[in-house]
């Protein structure tokens, strides 16, 4: 007789999703995602760039790396690019 698949973290039954590589019930997915999530409370910041002389744009970095332009307009100081309203003309989508 087959032994049911236990989850990997908390031993309860497990999703029989036979593709991952470590059997885990849904209630730990999500705390590991949301644990993850947690890990990059920081990392993930707007930052103003300056692609000219006096013209800025505001992106998303990731861990100091570069994600993506978070708004389609070009601004002429640093401050306007971080005062713009991302939230209604973000090419990126909300920060989630």
């Amino acid at each position: 007789m087959e032994q049911p698949v236990r989850c990997a973290r908390c031993g309860d039954a497990a999703s029989p999703d036979v593709r991952a590589t470590i059997p885990l019930c849904i209630p730990c997915v999500r705390r590991a995602y949301e644990n993850a999530v947690g890990n990059t409370f920081g990392l993930l910041r707007e930052k103003a760039i300056e692609i000219a002389p006096g013209r800025w744009r505001l992106a998303r970095e990731i861990d100091c790396g570069f994600e993506g332009w978070l708004c389609p307009h070009v601004h002429s100081s640093e401050q306007e690019a971080l005062d713009c309203d991302t939230d209604r003309e973000s090419l990126l989508g909300p920060l989630t």
